[in-house]
């Protein structure tokens, strides 16, 4: 087989939701099944894209463990697309009218077929499009089909919303002499209503779900439509052996939020139990205690890994009404420890495990040690939207679930 070489292009004019995540990781696990290359790009030639939503981008693909080989921004390739426009004017195959350039569609290409998908329409349909406008900077369709030709797709994945964009820009490969790899067009994510997802909704995006306590392991096995008994298992591993583009299914994918909780609770009430078990069993607790803790912990049912700190606290307030032993104070600080710890810093405070005569006290030195300082916890909205990259949350989703 040729190398495989796919690539993620999206505009950043807005936050990546779950729809351009799905293709960034189909493309990139295609890539990977086959020994081959995993690209970025910026389709950014619009002057409206801002470099905060690239450099958002770019964490997200960090965050999710996706690697690529090399990464590319349109922006900085302009006289490139001179230059080819150029050819075209020579070759008589395209037209200056109204300070545009227009490209001359050719007669003779006929209907061609989409990989596994699609018939699409005849190039004897197409009418004269612009390929450079009147301000100097290139269109969609002719960057594209350029950027893809240098950089060797061999495989172009993306959503099918593309469709229409796919016949102008086999008709300008062959006209230019370009490399032309095979097309795949994803079906949509839509919503409950059945419309295409927005970047401008913050409801889809992917960052948000994370920071709301969504495992990252969750969202992938739940956009790629596997079975949630694959949270049990590497889904990695599983991927790069038995991965195909002839899995994926045809008709659009709807968006079902509270599938995707049902998900991350099987994730947490199995995935969570094993991680601490294992940290908690190098302390040497007495058996009874730690496994007291940990039944507790799986049969509070979080549905999100917010949650587990929630019941950390509401189990540990009970616990300390009882007693006040040594080996309850030394579970609470190692889970408080294992909680609050990043690469860096661990910020155990040595106050939550002194000894307490009432609830009350409890209550606020756990409530000082994990909302800094303050005696209420705040409600949860507000509390992540209020919250930076280095909150609770995206610390202990590292930490836990790799």
């Amino acid at each position: 087989m040729a190398h495989i070489i796919t690539r993620f292009a999206p505009s950043p004019s807005g936050s990546l939701h779950i729809g351009n995540l799905r293709i960034a990781l189909i493309a990139w696990v295609f890539a990977c099944a086959h020994k081959g290359k995993f690209y970025m790009r910026f389709d950014n030639i619009n002057i409206k894209c801002y470099v905060k939503f690239q450099l958002a981008c770019l964490r997200l693909l960090h965050v999710f463990n996706i690697a690529t080989s090399l990464l590319f921004q349109q922006v900085m390739r302009q006289r490139l697309y001179y230059r080819f426009a150029w050819l075209l004017v020579l070759g008589r195959n395209a037209y200056f009218l109204n300070g545009a350039l227009w490209f001359i569609t050719a007669s003779d290409l006929g209907c061609f077929f989409d990989y596994l998908r699609f018939k699409l329409i005849s190039a004897i349909s197409l009418y004269n499009f612009i390929i450079m406008r009147s301000n100097g900077f290139a269109v969609y369709n002719f960057c594209s089909v350029i950027d893809d030709h240098l950089m060797g797709i061999s495989y172009v994945i993306r959503g099918c919303d593309h469709l229409s964009n796919t016949c102008k820009q086999v008709v300008l490969a062959k006209t230019l002499g370009c490399y032309l790899g095979k097309f795949f067009h994803l079906p949509l994510i839509v919503n409950n209503c059945g419309f295409k997802l927005s970047k401008r909704i913050t409801s889809f995006d992917v960052m948000r779900l994370v920071t709301c306590g969504f495992l990252r392991k969750v969202i992938v096995c739940y956009l790629l439509g596997l079975h949630m008994t694959f949270l049990k298992a590497s889904i990695s591993t599983y991927l790069l052996v038995y991965f195909s583009l002839n899995c994926l299914l045809v008709a659009n994918f709807k968006y079902d939020i509270n599938r995707l909780v049902c998900y991350n609770n099987f994730a947490i009430t199995t995935i969570v139990f094993i991680k601490i078990y294992a940290y908690l069993a190098n302390f040497f607790f007495s058996p009874i205690y730690l496994t007291h803790a940990i039944t507790t912990l799986v049969l509070a049912r979080s549905g999100f890994v917010s949650d587990v700190d929630y019941y950390y606290i509401n189990y540990y307030l009970v616990l300390f009404t009882y007693t006040y032993t040594l080996i309850d104070k030394r579970i609470l600080y190692a889970l408080c420890r294992y909680l609050k710890h990043s690469t860096s810093t661990v910020f155990a405070k040595v106050v939550v495990v002194g000894v307490y005569n009432s609830l009350a006290a409890v209550y606020i030195a756990l409530n000082m040690f994990f909302f800094n300082n303050s005696i209420n916890v705040p409600a949860l909205a507000t509390y992540l939207d209020s919250l930076g990259s280095s909150n609770l949350v995206l610390i202990l989703n590292h930490i836990l679930f790799i």
